[in-house]
């Protein structure tokens, strides 16, 4: 296969591996988070507690609405290309940048329950985990978010199917 050529499900298995690598992620962070809280060997600052309490949502929102303003801007540009290799080049990048949006809000609610000891702060994780999950790569997704037509559709559908 020619440098602009990949079949559907090698486009799709990268982009799910990807998530998969990202939601796994964020669950292992945790994991370790929460047993340095439950040893007493993470940062128990409690000063930071306030401070963060009033950051985190803000973080957590901005995240989300830049998550999928940024998706939604690209997604538009992204349409404009004339070859389905492109488009859909260009829709993986578009959502990557959704992805680290919206895996940047939840490593930063890890971090703040490392940091103050607080567990609570792990609700922002689990929602930010929540919203990526749901985001997961998916053929019917990404034929409806790319507007394509039913050639196209088609090349995506097939596991075969060419995208070039």
């Amino acid at each position: 296969m020619g440098p602009n050529r990949i079949k559907s499900k090698d486009y799709f298995r990268a982009l799910t591996i990807l998530h998969g690598a990202l939601l796994v992620g964020i669950i292992l962070f945790a994991a370790i988070v929460t047993f340095l809280v439950q040893t007493g060997s993470a940062t128990n600052d409690t000063d930071l507690r306030q401070p963060l309490q009033y950051l985190l949502p803000v973080v957590a929102v901005s995240c989300t609405v830049s998550a999928f303003l940024f998706f939604n801007n690209r997604l538009h540009l992204v349409r404009l290309n004339p070859g389905l290799y492109e488009k859909t080049m260009e829709y993986r990048a578009a959502l990557i940048l959704k992805y680290a949006f919206l895996d940047g809000a939840a490593i930063f609610s890890i971090i703040s329950v490392f940091l103050t000891g607080f567990t609570g702060f792990f609700l922002y994780t689990a929602v930010m985990g929540a919203l990526l999950f749901v985001a997961r790569p998916a053929v019917q997704s990404t034929i409806n978010d790319l507007q394509l037509n039913e050639q196209d559709a088609a090349v995506l559908e097939d596991p075969e199917g060419i995208i070039e």
